[in-house]
């Protein structure tokens, strides 16, 4: 015999196919005494190749004669193991001649093995009997093990592949006095008599049996099935029974629970269940339930929650046990849903089987419908907390996997039993459901299942079948929900005739980047709109492309994804998100139940994930204090629980988060009391259990006085009278966290001895949350030496909820890593642990030492746990450190809060300030804004000529003497002037050093509203528009805008032309002239050279010398025409210039129309390129051929206030310009900015820092990717105008989707100093009068300091 390792061929995972199983004769002698078992199996085999060895699946087995009879050959050879592939998990037995291909053979091995605790093949389960431990056996084939998650090769010789049905005859040789069990009826019992009832090929096992009382029991053959549904149990069984007729067959199937004797009174309800779901199943899916029974065994000790088992349904205790006396509504709903879900698996996975692993999702779409048989517990609604939010937030990580996901080896195998084959793939096909209708949905489900009666399946036939039912191409259409990884964000952006959606892939730390966002996904959009005050749904948009518009009256309420049932999140902008809101805060709102929790769930996690502000969610939240049903409140309690627990050790932001936690939940407390009258309604049971753990958990004196209260009667007393069942986790909690020794010995008594599985659950998490640190290693010394292994996942999640107690967990996992590895290294529970010790991190240090610890370890059976608990550490981390100081995620007053709320934006002067939700703003102080602005941790590395990659947000600057927020403590005072950074020292000043413009009063802004300069002037005198194609108008209607666009238009719109001497006269003329020569830098040096190569040429209009001009450029945020002599000197031939600033763009034509000499084609036009479209504002004739050079000057950044906001403005520069063409601007350095914002103390509430030239104030210290806001007054220029941050990384990878890619990027010092001795560029230093001919410059420090502010960038599109 020979040991051989694993080759490195796919072919190797799957079994040999020249020989395929057809029956199995298994029969099987359980010792219960001695914990062994011994037995033999027959298989018979169809040859389909020739063949010379025999190779199948056995592990863990003591093999022992093996003979195989050939009916071509009419011989039987007796054959041994001649190779053993341990890792594998397989034996190979040579014969001496060679089946012929088409013959049939029998092969017979004898085995057997030893009865462990290891929860999986065949296998040992305990339960007390009279102080006594006693076992019973039974099977878990279906386990996550290596390399295979399928044990059937544990308990006996076998094809353990899904694929290779075949039927089982099973005999069960046991002690008399126990009982025996498995998937089919027994067809005989009877004491065993060797030689009588046994056949002589069993006579050595048999043999042992002499002088004692053993029995025999044979049952009916199986259908076809695979191995891993096979089941059998011996134990000393007692069960409850029950018959249904089926509405199909008219047969009356008997229906039975077994459970050790001690248990069997809690049993009913789950027999109940099983008898409701069952013939429902049989009729909503128009296939027979094929078997003659349907069994289902409680074990005491199991790993999953349960099992499928064809006839013989097996789970742990608190998946089927209910106390008649004290049913908690949690437990009750527990049982239901897991004894309908393995109902449903008689038909998926066990009718109908999956052909291979990567198609286990198959299994799974019998998603549980127990909703006809409880409507009251609204499945549907719940369905979108229970594995909609679950899916969504475990495929936002980037280590996720795709619902079907190729599993050529065994370790991906072992990876994908988790929330995305189970949650996300019920959440498909839920949306698919919805989508077509569910009467269509089941018919193509029953049209599969007819197809694939007995056989297996991948995803294209249930697909067929479904495209059969409602004539729909559903492979197209669903597609890249199943093989793709994610899931999409639709963001909407509202326009004149109704919205734009567009879908770019989700991730928990932010935008995606390029590479990371290829998916095109078809999303049924579902539009919830309204007529006459009620709610419309159109199902049939559906996005089949990156961006699509869609007519829609936007002046009514609106909202997509209605009703919750589509697998993606909604980003609206914070106006709409505002006034949906407020909608959904109506009592008699349009928006359904499902809607609100769907809102819920997005504002958070799109907070999380830097896409919106905190605030802005928290802000949904308070608006919902109204709200009546229990659903929403879970999902806000949900929310933000998971804000808190990112710092959980940051007392001062958790305290304030506790604060607002109370006043949302302690007034429910207050309404509903302690108690469950028998008549109230389930959502009110459901919410006063909710309220009171919440409200606990956040540190109600007054409620955790009443839970203790309780607790000690029930201790003093043994009256459990005023502990309900419901509220038996908290307060058994709340007892010993603020207890000590006598209420958690009293915990370990309950564990020991629970009346009822939820109690012993709830004594579990009482004895993870104690805060005394011996009480704690005692809990740890237990979990080592006396806890259940199916418990120790119970006891992990507790610790981990206990911010006491992780640092300790974690340590325990590492000090008995080997120990924990070996005991649960088969067992689905692994994975899980590892997960639960270490996804709590929150710090770079934390992840350092997690993966560290990790590094030399063998990760093969949790490689996909630990991929994702260090996905969330990386988020967590994110979301606490790349965000620096926390603050201000609601300020403490509304008085105290800058104005962002849209009437004080259009009401500047109103003394009465905006309504406010002061039970927010009042309870979190100064230090809690930026919770959930998550800005991505992922740093692009681009290929880039003039971008060096060690450059960075702290690494932008030439020399910075300026301390970063790790030296914060002892940085100095503010002061009004930085250190210069680069080398400038001017000779001789030819303004003051301190001169100072005093901003326009608002006198001297009225007086000036009116003013015409030069330009403006000559519009009046209607002269011919020489090489304009714009129409001659009396009067130019000016665009009336809001919000903080109505406040940027205003200031530009109210800023006069004075003319060139006036500007001459300017204060700040030295920062003027110098940022224009940084201007003529650019589009010198990346314009000029793209010009030279354009296909738009011709000679220009106008006086003087004709020549030839080439290249077109878009100007956009064009202004007063700054910049047109400089396009003129670059010999452009077209030029289109926009603005949202209408009376700026009548200037900025005066001053096109002055330019002497020959004049570039050129047209103006008024609009809001940050939200409409250029072809709103151009002919198309104008857009026909494409722009050699787009350019955006210093007004970029106010696209960056949402992300609807940057998008339209890329694709404006993206659209119409050519391959090859450059896209080139300035805008406001963030490293600059948010270095100086770190800077300034945490206690200090004036976000403020500048000089004597400009000043910047930010509202917060939140951090958001899109909306990070704050208002900039520079002198002479800006007069505290709302502007945002433009975060380069991701400004970098959302350029790259539209085909822009970043050519050059240098704050303006860096290109003074890269171009101040250029042999062009230096001499232009002086015609721009930067400096004089004795190199002496007008710019103060202050003004120098000031163009720092900036930095110069250029794309290409490619």
């Amino acid at each position: 015999m020979s040991t051989t390792a694993s080759s490195g061929d796919a072919d190797q995972y799957r079994l040999p196919t020249d020989v395929k199983p057809t029956h199995y004769d298994v029969t099987i002698k359980t010792d219960l005494e001695n914990l062994t078992f011994e037995g033999l199996v027959k298989i018979s085999l169809d040859v389909k190749a020739e063949t010379s060895q025999i190779v199948l699946n056995a592990t863990d087995l003591d093999l022992g004669k093996a003979s195989l009879y050939s009916d071509a050959l009419k011989t039987e050879q007796v054959t041994s193991v001649t190779a053993i592939d341990k890792t594998q998990e397989r034996v190979t037995y040579q014969l001496t001649d060679k089946l012929p291909a088409g013959s049939k053979a029998e092969l017979k091995i004898a085995f057997a093995g030893k009865l462990t605790g290891a929860m999986m093949g065949y296998y040992k389960s305990s339960w007390e009997n009279e102080g006594k431990t006693e076992y019973y056996a039974l099977t878990q084939f279906e386990a996550c093990i290596h390399p295979y998650p399928t044990a059937a090769r544990r308990a006996f010789p076998c094809w353990d592949e899904p694929l290779l049905k075949a039927t089982f005859s099973i005999t069960m040789i046991s002690r008399a006095n126990t009982v025996s069990l498995s998937n089919m009826p027994a067809i005989s019992e009877e004491p065993l008599q060797d030689g009588v009832n046994s056949a002589p090929e069993l006579a050595d096992i048999v043999a042992s049996t002499k002088n004692e009382e053993w029995k025999i029991t044979k049952f009916e053959k199986t259908p076809p099935m695979s191995s891993y549904i096979v089941a059998v149990a011996n134990g000393p069984f007692k069960f409850l029974e029950t018959s249904v007729v089926m509405p199909l067959s008219g047969k009356t199937i008997p229906l039975r629970i077994y459970t050790t004797p001690d248990l069997i009174h809690q049993a009913q309800y789950a027999l109940d269940v099983k008898a409701a779901v069952l013939p429902l199943y049989e009729k909503i899916f128009d296939v027979e339930y094929p078997l003659p029974k349907l069994d289902t065994l409680v074990a005491s000790d199991f790993d999953a929650g349960a099992m499928e088992n064809w006839g013989l349904i097996t789970g742990r205790t608190n998946a089927f046990l209910l106390d008649p006396e004290r049913i908690d509504l949690q437990a009750k709903k527990r049982v239901a849903s897991v004894q309908s879900h393995e109902v449903a698996h008689m038909w998926f996975g066990n009718i109908t089987t999956m052909e291979w692993w990567n198609y286990l999702y198959l299994n799974e779409d019998g998603r549980s419908d127990y909703t006809r048989v409880y409507p009251e517990w609204r499945v549907n609604s719940e369905f979108i907390t229970d594995h909609l939010s679950r899916a969504l937030s475990l495929d936002s990580k980037l280590s996720s996997h795709p619902i079907e996901v190729e599993c050529p080896d065994a370790n991906h195998i072992n990876q994908i039993f988790d929330a995305l084959s189970y949650s996300k793939a019920a959440s498909v096909l839920r949306m698919l459901s919805y989508y077509v209708g569910e009467e269509k949905f089941l018919k193509g489900v029953s049209i599969y299942l007819k197809k694939k009666l007995f056989a297996n399946s991948v995803t294209h036939d249930l697909w067929d079948g479904i495209s059969t039912s409602t004539g729909l191409n559903i492979t197209e259409l669903m597609e890249n929900w199943i093989t793709k990884i994610g899931f999409p964000v639709v963001t909407v952006t509202e326009n004149e005739n109704g919205i734009t959606v567009r879908q770019d892939r989700f991730l928990e730390t932010g935008p995606a980047e390029p590479k990371d966002n290829e998916t095109i996904w078809n999303i049924p959009l579902s539009i919830l709109s309204t007529k006459d005050g009620k709610a419309v749904i159109d199902r049939t948009p559906i996005l089949t492309e990156r961006e699509k518009s869609i007519p829609l009256d936007t002046t009514k309420p609106f909202k997509l994804n209605a009703g919750t049932n589509g697998v993606y999140r909604v980003l609206y902008t914070p106006e709409r998100l505002a006034l949906i809101a407020a909608e959904a805060a109506k009592e008699n709102s349009v928006f359904s139940l499902e809607d609100r929790m769907g809102l819920v769930y997005d504002a958070m996690a799109l907070a999380r994930a830097g896409f919106s502000k905190l605030s802005s969610s928290l802000n949904l939240v308070d608006g919902l204090k109204s709200e009546k049903e229990f659903l929403v409140w879970q999902g806000i309690s949900g929310s933000l629980g998971g804000v808190k627990d990112v710092w959980w050790e940051s007392p001062e932001i958790t305290e304030k988060l506790d604060a607002f936690s109370r006043s949302l939940f302690v007034p429910l407390v207050k309404n509903l009391g302690y108690d469950y009258p028998k008549d109230e309604s389930i959502d009110a049971s459901q919410l006063r259990t909710l309220a009171v753990g919440h409200a606990y958990a956040a540190g109600d004196e007054g409620v955790t006085n009443e839970l203790r209260g309780r607790f000690r009667l029930y201790q003093e007393t043994g009256d459990d009278s005023k502990i309900p069942a419901d509220l038996q986790r908290v307060i058994y909690s709340a007892a010993v966290e603020h207890g000590g020794r006598a209420e958690y010995d009293a915990m370990v008594k309950i564990y020991d001895k629970p009346k009822t599985p939820s109690e012993k659950i709830a004594a579990i998490r009482a004895m993870g949350v104690t805060q005394n640190e011996a009480l704690l290693e005692d809990t740890f010394k237990f979990i080592s030496t006396k806890a259940r292994d199916q418990d120790v996942i119970y006891f992990f999640a507790s610790l981990a909820t206990n911010y006491k107690a992780r640092r300790a967990l974690t340590k325990y996992l590492q000090d008995e890593y080997d120990a924990l590895y070996k005991r649960f290294e088969g067992n689905f529970t692994l994975g899980t642990l590892i997960s639960q010790t270490i996804n709590f991190y929150s710090t770079k240090e934390d992840y350092a030492k997690v993966e560290a610890f990790f590094q030399d370890k063998d990760k093969s059976k949790y490689n996909q746990s630990l991929a994702q608990a260090l996905d969330s550490i990386r988020a967590r981390t994110d979301y606490r450190e790349v965000r620096m100081t926390l603050r201000d995620a609601v300020l403490n007053s509304p008085i105290q809060r800058r104005a962002t709320h849209l009437s004080v934006l259009l009401n500047q002067d109103d003394s009465t300030p905006p309504p406010r939700h002061s039970s927010i703003h009042s309870l979190l102080s100064p230090q809690d804004d930026a919770l959930a602005s998550l800005e991505p941790i992922r740093r692009s590395s681009m290929d880039i000529n003039y971008i060096s990659p060690a450059e960075s947000r702290r690494q932008s600057f030439v020399e910075s003497p300026r301390p970063s927020s790790s030296s914060a403590d002892s940085a100095p005072p503010r002061s009004t002037a930085s250190p210069i950074s680069i080398p400038y020292n001017p000779r001789k000043r030819i303004t003051k050093a301190d001169s100072v413009l005093i901003p326009l009063s608002q006198s001297e802004i009225e007086k000036y509203k009116n003013f015409r300069g030069a330009g403006a002037i000559r519009l009046t005198s209607k002269r011919k528009r020489a090489a304009s194609d714009e129409p001659e108008e009396e009067s130019r209607p000016v665009k009336r805008h809001t919000g903080d666009v109505g406040i940027v238009a205003h200031h530009y719109n109210s800023r006069p032309d004075v003319g060139v001497e006036q500007r001459s006269l300017s204060p700040i003329i030295g920062l003027k002239a110098f940022n224009n020569w940084v201007k003529s830098v650019l589009i010198t040096r990346f314009g000029h050279p793209v010009f030279e190569k354009s296909s738009v040429s011709g000679p220009l209009a106008g006086p003087g010398r004709m020549r030839i001009a080439r290249g077109k450029v878009l100007d956009l945020g064009c202004g007063k025409g700054g910049d047109t002599t400089k396009w003129a000197k670059a010999h452009i031939k077209e030029y289109l210039g926009a603005d949202i600033a209408a009376v700026s763009v009548d200037q900025a034509r005066g001053r096109w129309e002055s330019l002497r000499g020959p004049r570039f084609d050129a047209m103006f036009a008024a609009l809001d390129c940050f939200s409409q479209p250029i072809s709103k504002a151009f002919p198309p004739a104008k857009l026909a051929q494409p722009f050699d050079v787009v350019s955006m000057q210093f007004c970029m950044h106010y696209a960056f206030e949402t992300v609807q906001k940057a998008r339209c403005m890329l694709d404006n520069v993206s659209r119409y310009l050519r391959k090859g063409g450059v896209f080139i601007g300035t805008i406001p350095n963030a490293d600059f900015l948010l270095d100086r914002l770190d800077e300034i103390p945490e206690d200090t509430d004036d976000l403020s820092f500048g000089n004597s030239v400009y000043r910047i104030t930010f509202e917060d210290r939140e951090r958001p990717v899109f909306g990070h806001k704050y208002t900039f007054f520079l002198q002479d220029a800006v007069e505290n105008v709302p502007e945002y941050v433009v975060r380069w990384d991701n400004f970098v990878q959302m350029a790259a989707e539209y085909g822009l890619h970043p050519i050059y990027r240098k704050p303006f010092h860096e290109v003074f100093q890269e171009h101040m001795e250029h042999p062009e560029f230096q001499p232009l230093l002086i015609r721009m009068k930067v400096v004089n001919e004795n190199g002496e410059s007008s710019m103060t420090d202050d003004q120098w300091e000031a163009a720092n502010i900036y930095i110069g960038f250029a794309f290409e599109k490619r």
